[in-house]
Formats: structure tokens, sequence, C-alpha cells
């Protein structure tokens, strides 16, 4: 993945420079592939204004300029560009300028890790929840606990699905690799980068009766959002209303249900799926997408609630609206089993000396819940991490 380094401070913001930073997470085991100037440093570039302008006497083209950069002289200076004009302020590059291109991506960086490396606080988004205006609701059914173990959403009515998508949040998509499409679908989208919280928004007019979550029916067919037809069977999962299937579980929306232009009421959904039930069956159908690569992964089953209140709030202070009750349906979560860790082992896999006060304050540093357990620690993974299972 690729994000602006901007919000990662905005989460955490330890005192070191971008170089260090990437470095001491590559060293972490999160690898940072490269960096990015989204504005590179440049030096020698003033604001100037142009005093007069003539033709160029041996170029049809160009035009020759008379500047006033501040250096207490007037500069001389040959533009090509058809629009200058006696009287505009425009940059100017002084001689000995330096205007380079430099380019970053990155991958794997997570904010927490960055607080547990370096010490510094981390900070979440603050957000009270919103209040409930209207009674509006939508029914939900769990069919299928092994596929969705919560499901949680809400209806806002009023929205207006034509307000612009602000300018701080078209940056930060766009510097993580997303495109701009319009509020209620960006919204959902930095909710998902910003919280690693996968969510959809459905057009709540759009949806007959209420939503079914199932496993799909052989000969079942959906038109996706990337306008692709699908066929589904009884070992893919999907969302479902009166009419058919609307949404490949935890993968992609339906077209069917699609938020746009003229959407006025809108469904949040943000539910937790078993990565054992959506392992795979988006690379059936030869796509990707970003909700599926982490739920495949494991998502924290403890803050559906959050991510929809999140995206609540984006969407009230953007598009307006009213938001209904916010339904919650937690039906089979997955258990946190305590791993016991021995130091001794510790040291023989890391090949290090740590000590129990040492293995003690990195574990916490990485919100760990732990106790000791004679000369051993139990470990109890939190619920946003699935990679840890073991000794």
């Amino acid at each position: 993945m690729q994000f602006p380094e901007s919000w990662l401070r905005s989460f955490v913001d330890p005192p070191l420079t971008s170089g260090e930073l990437a470095h001491l997470l590559t060293m972490a085991g999160l690898e940072v592939e490269a960096l990015e100037p989204v504005a590179p440093p440049m030096s020698g570039v003033v604001v100037a204004e142009v005093l007069t302008v003539d033709k160029h006497p041996n170029a049809d083209k160009l035009k020759l300029c008379k500047v006033d950069a501040g250096q207490g002289e007037v500069l001389a200076i040959v533009c090509g560009a058809p629009n200058v004009a006696a009287g505009m302020k425009v940059p100017c590059a002084l001689v000995g300028a330096e205007l380079p291109g430099v380019t970053i991506s990155a991958a794997k960086v997570i904010a927490r890790e960055v607080a547990a490396l370096t010490g510094a606080p981390l900070r979440r988004p603050e957000f009270v929840p919103a209040p409930v205006a209207i009674a509006d609701r939508l029914p939900v059914r769990i069919e299928a606990p092994d596929l969705c173990g919560r499901f949680s959403g809400r209806v806002i009515r009023g929205v207006n699905a034509r307000a612009a998508t602000p300018e701080w949040m078209v940056r930060r998509l766009e510097r993580s690799g997303q495109r701009s499409i319009s509020a209620l679908v960006d919204i959902s989208n930095y909710v998902m980068l910003e919280l690693n919280r996968p969510n959809h928004v459905f057009d709540f007019d759009k949806v007959a009766g209420g939503l079914e979550v199932r496993w799909g029916r052989k000969g079942e067919q959906l038109l996706l959002l990337n306008e692709q037809t699908i066929e589904v069977d009884d070992d893919v999962g999907v969302i479902a209303d009166e009419a058919g299937v609307e949404s490949l579980a935890g993968i992609m929306g339906g077209e069917a249900t699609a938020v746009d232009a003229d959407t006025t009421r809108v469904y949040v959904e943000a539910a937790f799926w078993w990565p054992q039930a959506l392992q795979g069956r988006a690379r059936r159908y030869g796509f990707s997408s970003e909700a599926g690569h982490r739920f495949e992964r494991g998502v924290d089953f403890a803050d559906t609630v959050e991510g929809v209140e999140r995206v609540t709030q984006l969407i009230l202070e953007i598009c307006g609206g009213a938001a209904g009750p916010l339904d919650d349906l937690p039906v089979n979560l997955p258990q946190r089993t305590p791993i016991r860790l021995r130091p001794s082992r510790a040291r023989r896999v890391l090949g290090i000396d740590l000590d129990a006060g040492q293995i003690e304050r990195l574990l916490g540093g990485l919100g760990l819940a732990l106790e000791r357990d004679g000369d051993a620690f139990l470990v109890t993974p939190p619920s946003y991490r699935f990679d840890l299972a073991v000794e």
C-alpha cells in the first residue's frame, strides 16, 4: 500500500526524519520500498512580477519578458507560455535554482507498530456517536454465522450525494493510490484506509425489503461495481435482499444498490467476515479488491460500530442528513486464546538476550494483554491481530 506520511503522523508523530522513520520500519520487518515527496524539494524559486512582454527577435513561439524578481535589477527571461502577460505574478526560477524530481512509494506501515517502535503516543480520530434523529431502520438477518460474525449498520436520511469531497480528503486518497469518485464513495474508502475498517454504503431506497447475509445459491448472478457480472454458488458469501444478490460479501458491492448523484438515503454497514470464508473467493472471478485483501487476512472484529460511527460522522459533516439508530448484530466472534511465551524460547529463536522486563515492555507497547505465568507470560492477542496464534 501507499499513503502520505502526513496522514501517518496524524496518528503517531515520532521525532524522526522521513528517512529515519523509513529505515526504522524496514529494520523492524515492515519494508518501505521507496519514498516519494509529494512536493519535491526546490530552491531558488521566487514569486516575480512580469513587467513587459515582447516578441522574441529570433523565435516566433517565444517571448522576451522583463521580470521583477526582487533581486535589485530587472531580469530578462525567455518564456514559451502563450498566456504570459504584463502584470502577472509568476513563479520564477533564478540562476542556480534546483528543481529535482524524486519519487516515493511505501509498503506496509501501521501506526500501532510505529508507536511501539518509537515510544511516541498513538492518536486515534476523535468522534462521538452521532445523535439519533430519525427512526428509520433496515432489517438485517445473518443466516451464515460461519461467514459473518458481526454486522453493524444504520440508515442516514437526507444526504446530499452531490456534495463535493473536501480537498484534504481528495489529497489523502490520491496520495494513497485511490481515485476520488464521489463524496459518499470517498468517505467509505477514506475510513477503510484510516481505520483499516472496510465498509459499504448502500442506496437505502434501492434495497428491496431487508438484507440477508448468507451463502450464495448456484445460478444466482450479480453485477458488481466493477461492471463484471458473476455467478455465485454455495461456496461464496453474499448479501442479498428480496430481489436477489446485492453484494459479494466482504469483497465488492453490486451495481443495483450502488449510491449515485440522486441518492438521498443510505445504509452504512461494517461487518466482521471470517477470513477463511473469503480467502480465494475474489480470485475465482479474476479480480481483487482492497476490502477483500484486508478481510482475507483478518480485520478487527471489535470496531464495526466504531467504523459505522466514523463513516456517519463524515457523511453528516460533508453531505448532511440525519442518522437513525445503529444496529449491531454480534453472532459469532473469535475467541482469543492466550499464548504461553517463555523468555528462554524467545532468546533461542531471536538469538538475542532479552530479559523478562524487556519482553513485557515490548509486548505491552504492541497492545498485547499479558500476565505472568511462573517463568513465562500468557499473551492474549488483541482483536485486530490474526497473525498471533503460537509461541
